[in-house]
C-alpha cells in the first residue's frame, strides 16, 4: 500500500480545522478554486502538494490543480485564513482535513492492532472461558465498566409524586339563571358545583 504523503509539522491543532458545512461560507469562486486543489490531492494520494520529495510552489500548485493563475492568487489567502488550506514547517500547502483524515485512520488502526493483540494474549494465557466469541468478551469488559450511560435517564420520583389539583365550577350559572342548565364545553350537562379533585391520586 502506498502511503500517503504527509505535511512537514511540528505541532498540529485539530482544533481549528473549520467544520465540512462552513464550506457553504465560501463564495462560489472560492469553493471552486478549493475542490479543484482537493480534488487534485486526492489523484496524488497526498495531503500535501508534493512530486517525489519535492514540496511544489505555488507556481506548479496552479498547473497540477488546473486553476486561473489570477482566480490563485486572489483565493488562496481567504482560503488560509479560513482554514481550509494551510502552509507546513516548509511553506508546502497542505489540506488540513485530509492530513485529519489520515490521522484519525491511523488511530482507528492502532486502537484494532492493540485490541487484536490483547485478544490474542487473552488467548494464550487461557483467560477466555472455553466457547465464547470476542465479541461476547467484549460486551462482558464493557459491562464491567458500566456499559453506555442512558441516553434518557428517569425522570425524578418526587416530580411524579406531586398531587395535581384541579377545580370543576359548575354551579355559578344555575345560580344566576335556574332556567338554563349549566353545559360543560364537551356540551354534556352537568349539575357537578365547586368539586376538588386529586388528579395525582386518581392516576396512582
Amino acid at each position: 500500500m502506498i502511503e500517503m504523503r504527509r505535511p512537514t509539522l511540528k505541532e498540529f491543532n485539530r482544533t481549528d480545522i473549520p467544520a465540512r458545512a462552513c464550506v457553504r461560507l465560501l463564495s462560489y469562486e472560492q469553493r471552486g478554486v478549493l475542490e479543484d486543489m482537493t480534488q487534485a490531492l486526492k489523484k496524488m494520494r497526498s495531503c500535501v502538494f508534493m512530486c517525489g520529495p519535492h514540496k511544489l510552489t505555488d507556481a506548479e500548485v496552479i498547473q497540477v490543480a488546473l486553476v486561473r493563475e489570477d482566480i490563485f492568487t486572489r483565493v488562496l489567502p481567504q482560503l488560509i485564513q479560513r482554514g481550509f488550506l494551510a502552509r507546513d514547517d516548509e511553506g508546502a500547502l497542505f489540506s488540513p482535513h485530509l492530513y485529519d483524515r489520515l490521522l484519525r485512520k491511523e488511530e482507528r488502526e492502532a486502537a484494532k492492532a492493540e485490541a487484536d493483540a490483547r485478544w490474542q494474549q487473552m488467548q494464550e494465557s487461557c483467560d477466555v472461558p472455553e466457547g465464547i466469541s470476542r465479541k461476547a468478551m467484549a460486551a462482558r469488559e464493557n459491562g464491567k465498566k458500566g456499559g453506555r450511560p442512558r441516553k434518557n435517564p428517569v425522570m425524578n420520583t418526587t416530580q411524579r409524586s406531586i398531587p395535581l389539583m384541579s377545580t370543576v365550577d359548575g354551579g355559578k350559572g344555575a345560580a344566576e339563571n335556574p332556567s338554563k342548565k349549566p353545559i360543560t364545553g364537551l356540551g354534556y350537562e352537568t349539575s357537578v358545583s365547586s368539586i376538588s379533585i386529586d388528579l395525582g391520586r386518581v392516576v396512582s
